[in-house]
């Protein structure tokens, strides 16, 4: 439908995918369909301020609004819960529910903001601004993108959806891959050590967090690709969200290859105008500290989800000192150790509370070492994705390292959105050989199912 209207008619084709971008945010939740379509109506009426009368009002209260209703949804029970603890007020507790995907389109709705008010964007229809925030492959869990790379690119009468057809379909067909078989698998495992955590050995609880670090990356990694070959069916083209993240060689270097378009958010603003690397050493390494921290609390009301911040904070700060004091590492050190920091790092992502943190810590770290097999090695929950047979802890063990090898290949995904971009369609190349992939990675999905239906995308919760 959408390529039919696109024949006759842009603008019946933007409404199409406000329509069914609506439509598709009621498979998951419904009940806030009136929050997001009032929010979307309040944010341009700001922006048509910014464009027309007082741009500081508008932009003020654009961002006051933005924030406080993230605020209220996200945050509320953790700030009341923490001060009634510390002051003992006896403050009810309201349940209240996030809005789905609210964290992303309010970081959305702030940056343009700021676009409009620094002039960098001015034709904001309304019809463009509802397509920007609503459309469905980036909607949920990103990537963050900017307004003009969605509306640029709905309006553009020039149709590559030909040329973007079958490379859609494989990057597709990959995100789902990742998710339906290796996070799911890897997430099976995470999930019984972490309720086990009392009673795993040390093996165990190496198993645990590594097996958490390959799902998280599959997961959020999955959800990207699908977003991307989701849009890529539109003709639209995503910015790139995730760039190999665990060949990174440093803490600096992991932040430019995961989550890039949040890495970039945070950059743009939160750390440059605290006043980036402008003011001296030690305002810096405060800067990027803050900035992490936020993005920890960006993530999740938590104290563990602030824990996770503010040790990659505190990373990026030693990365910095190190770098500017003209240390060197091999790259090979460099990567041990930047992806078992990583990997640790997660272990607060993970936890609910950083009691649970600490204990699988302590688990990983012991005064006394013990290779006794705990609960994860005594209980063969995993099976095979080929053979459907039972296998211990060792055979787990062995899957983390298979899927510490299959991050670090050279190729991935985004090489392939760039070769379609610059290249004309092959038949072989470009049609029958990813068809053929795709067909494959199906196959390999509807055999690792096997009735079991796969959880919710991590990055749902954010």
């Amino acid at each position: 439908m959408y390529l039919l209207l696109r024949r006759f008619s842009i603008l019946a084709s933007k409404l199409w995918v406000c329509t069914t971008s609506l439509y598709f945010y009621t498979f998951f939740t419904y009940q806030f369909i009136p929050f997001l379509i009032l929010s979307i109506i309040l944010n341009y009426a700001l922006l048509t301020i910014v464009l027309n009368r007082n741009a500081k009002l508008g932009l003020y209260s654009s961002i006051i609004f933005n924030v406080a209703c993230l605020g209220y949804f996200k945050y509320f029970n953790f700030f009341s819960q923490n001060i009634d603890t510390a002051l003992n007020l006896n403050i009810p507790h309201i349940d209240i529910i996030a809005p789905l995907a609210i964290s992303f389109y309010t970081f959305q709705q702030i940056s343009l903001a700021v676009s409009v008010y620094r002039k960098q964007t001015s034709n904001l229809g309304p019809v463009d601004y509802c397509a920007y925030i609503l459309f469905f492959p980036k909607l949920i869990s990103g990537p963050i993108t900017d307004y003009e790379v969605i509306s640029r690119q709905l309006n553009n009468r020039e149709s590559y959806i030909g040329r973007y057809f079958a490379p859609a379909i494989f990057i597709f067909s990959a995100g789902l891959f990742k998710k339906i078989v290796m996070a799911s698998y890897f997430g099976s495992i995470a999930d019984q050590g972490y309720i086990n955590l009392s009673t795993i050995s040390t093996i165990d609880s190496w198993v645990t967090s590594l097996s958490y670090t390959m799902q998280l990356y599959f997961d959020f990694s999955g959800y990207t690709d699908m977003a991307i070959g989701s849009a890529l069916l539109f003709g639209v083209i995503l910015p790139i969200n995730f760039n190999s993240p665990y060949k990174a060689t440093d803490l600096q270097d992991f932040w430019r290859r995961w989550h890039i378009t949040l890495s970039t958010w945070l950059r743009n603003f939160v750390y440059i105008p605290l006043g980036g690397n402008r003011k001296g050493d030690i305002r810096t390494y405060i800067n990027l500290f803050l900035t992490f921290l936020i993005g920890g609390f960006w993530h999740g009301a938590g104290w563990n989800f602030l824990a996770w911040g503010a040790l990659h904070g505190v990373g990026l700060v030693v990365h910095r000192y190190w770098s500017q004091s003209g240390f060197k590492m091999p790259a090979v050190l460099g990567w041990f150790i930047t992806f078992n920091y990583v990997n640790i790092t997660w272990i607060f992502f993970r936890t609910e509370n950083l009691t649970d943190a600490r204990n699988i810590l302590y688990k990983m770290f012991p005064m006394h070492f013990s290779s006794e097999k705990g609960v994860i090695f005594n209980q063969p929950f995993a099976e095979s994705l080929l053979l459907q047979s039972q296998h211990d802890g060792m055979f787990m063990l062995a899957a983390c390292l298979m899927a510490v090898l299959i991050c670090l290949i050279p190729f991935n995904t985004n090489s392939i959105v760039e070769s379609a971009k610059s290249k004309q369609v092959g038949f072989v190349t470009d049609i029958l050989r990813p068809a053929i992939y795709s067909l494959g990675l199906c196959i390999a999905i509807i055999v690792s199912l096997g009735g079991a239906a796969p959880g919710s995308f991590i990055y749902f919760n954010f």
